[in-house]
């Protein structure tokens, strides 16, 4: 018997239980198909009846109950490669059962595990014979990564526990789909939902006699010249559309792990992107080590609902006005992570029960600039995620205010809840700088009116140059010596002042989040004051009785 290549025609599981469709798109042509099982093998001498009866054989693999293929036969052939793989794994656990009891003792595993603990050590120099020590610590790893499968901790691995811990492991492994392409629907002629073998053999027989040019039901060397072209483009189509399914298979268990909603009917899909925020929030959403950022977006009239995708990189709170009736739903992440790796990202404006998140920041992408690599990659993983393309996509580095969905910028519009600032005090120039990286200010953000993933809640410290300014005013930071000059604007009306070249810590304190890189301070710490709370991030705190640092960041 002759067996061929099946790369193109791949294996018989599916995905059963998510229910997806378990078949190759129907706009791969029954012919291109055949064709290209057809291709796997092409030579001269071949006949057709070879042809049949190879892949009559891969057919009653795939026909696992004999009545034609349908998806309940990829269902099954899943299950009967699943169970063996659980088979594979409880063979390897029983084979260190040494009493035969049916279950594995920690004295068994001793025993199967000393003569792996007792192989000599390789070394750059060669092989050593380990001490003793170093045997007993090989032995407690080998012995300790094994009894993880006992999981009431008795101290033996019962059949029950290497059961479920064999199908554990091969649920953790199934992918999207099984990695193998699909049997067509375009072979099931007569629509009825099961390709027979009647249809099967039509369908290939076609493309054998394409290729029989002579009829003689022998495929000469002419014969196979001429139709390798044919065959080539049937490939491509064929590859094609098993990719295609893959990455929709792939995007149904991402948008399944990632708890990605339904869209709602007849809502137009419309996406943001942004890195940040072009303002400061007074809320913290996670905890105060991270900073927040602010966004508007201002919903345009018009008469379709809006499902609005909204994604950044930095920790942000959305605040959403303008036709808000339009909005029938929100999905928003970013790629700072709190608790359980949830994203750190609000909603205000738009009612609660419309408003979902990523179960986790690395589900969504962020994205900001038309025709770049991230954009291209963010979209074509919502296309995936949401099973259909965005209507509209709209994004900028930072955002202050942004039409939805035309993405137009109104830079001069004030943001609602947005702080007046000191015009003179102290920490006028600290002001200067958080509005140099924050231009459209500090915004007083109500904890209570967030939609968010997380707790959300005043900072004790504001972050970054805006906490610097707090602390300074509250006296607990002092100017020291004299940087460069900023100017932003109060009242209307340009303030310039000189930064300090170091801030003094005078009491105790919390450090603010973010003094990252271009926020990042150098702070004295005074005398007899204890380390200030929080991260110091890249900013460096000298000790002023020492003038040694304590705390090294990139600004030592």
């Amino acid at each position: 018997m002759i067996r061929f290549p099946v790369a193109l025609l791949g294996t018989a599981m599916a995905l059963a239980a998510s229910g997806v469709e378990a078949q190759s798109p129907a706009d791969v042509s029954a012919g291109d198909w055949a064709r290209a099982q057809l291709g796997q093998y092409l030579r001269p001498g071949l006949t057709w009846s070879l042809f049949q009866q190879a892949m009559r054989d891969r057919f009653r693999e795939i026909d696992r109950d004999g009545d034609g293929i349908s998806p309940k036969d990829y269902a099954r052939n899943l299950q009967a490669a699943e169970a063996q793989r659980r088979a594979q794994i409880i063979q390897q656990q029983l084979a260190r059962d040494l009493d035969n009891d049916g279950a594995v003792s920690r004295d068994e595993l001793v025993a199967f595990f000393h003569r792996q603990a007792d192989q000599p050590l390789r070394s750059a120099s060669g092989s050593i014979e380990p001490t003793a020590e170093q045997r007993k610590v090989v032995l407690d790893k080998l012995v300790a990564d094994a009894l993880k499968d006992d999981l009431d901790h008795d101290g033996t691995i019962s059949f029950e526990e290497m059961r479920r811990a064999a199908a554990v492991q091969v649920e953790g492994r199934r992918g999207p789909d099984d990695g193998g392409p699909r049997v067509p629907p375009s072979l099931d002629a007569d629509g009825d939902g099961v390709i027979s073998a009647a249809e099967w053999d039509a369908a290939l027989q076609s493309a054998f006699r394409s290729a029989d040019g002579d009829g003689d039901g022998q495929l000469s060397k002419d014969e196979v010249e001429r139709a390798a072209q044919a065959i080539a483009t049937a490939r491509d189509a064929v590859l094609r559309a098993e990719s295609a399914r893959r990455r929709a298979a792939e995007g149904r268990k991402r948008a399944a792990a990632c708890r990605v909603p339904v869209a709602p009917a007849g809502a137009r899909l419309v996406v943001v992107g942004a890195y940040e925020g072009a303002a400061l929030s007074t809320a913290s959403i996670g905890g105060d080590d991270r900073e927040v950022t602010v966004s508007r977006l201002v919903i345009e009239p018009g008469p379709e609902p809006l499902h609005l995708v909204l994604s950044s990189y930095d920790a942000n709170v959305w605040l959403v006005t303008g036709a808000v009736e339009r909005v029938a739903q929100v999905f928003a992440s970013s790629q700072q992570a709190g608790a359980e790796k949830r994203p750190r990202v609000g909603v205000v404006g738009v009612p609660p029960e419309r408003v979902r998140f990523a179960a986790e920041a690395a589900c969504l992408p962020y994205f900001y600039q038309p025709q770049s690599r991230e954009w291209t990659t963010a979209l074509t993983t919502i296309e995936a995620l949401f099973g259909r393309a965005p209507d509209a996509a709209v994004g900028a580095y930072s955002i202050a205010t942004m039409g939805v969905p035309s993405g137009r910028p109104d830079a001069q519009a004030a943001l609602p809840g947005a702080v007046a600032l000191p015009a003179g005090g102290p920490a006028r120039a600290t002001w200067a700088e958080m509005l140099r990286f924050n231009p459209a200010g500090l915004v007083s953000v109500a904890p209570e009116q967030v939609a968010a993933p997380l707790p959300v809640k005043r900072y004790g410290v504001l972050p970054q140059e805006a906490g610097l300014a707090q602390l300074i005013e509250e006296g607990a930071l002092k100017a020291v010596g004299v940087g460069r000059r900023s100017t932003f604007e109060a009242d209307n009306r340009p303030v310039v002042a000189a930064t300090a070249s170091g801030l003094l810590i005078l009491r105790r304190v919390r450090l603010p989040a973010g003094l990252n890189g271009a926020h990042s301070v150098r702070f004295v710490l005074g005398r007899g004051v204890p380390m200030p709370e929080g991260s110091p991030g890249h900013s460096c705190i000298v000790s002023e009785e020492t003038g040694e640092p304590v705390a090294a960041g990139a600004r030592c």
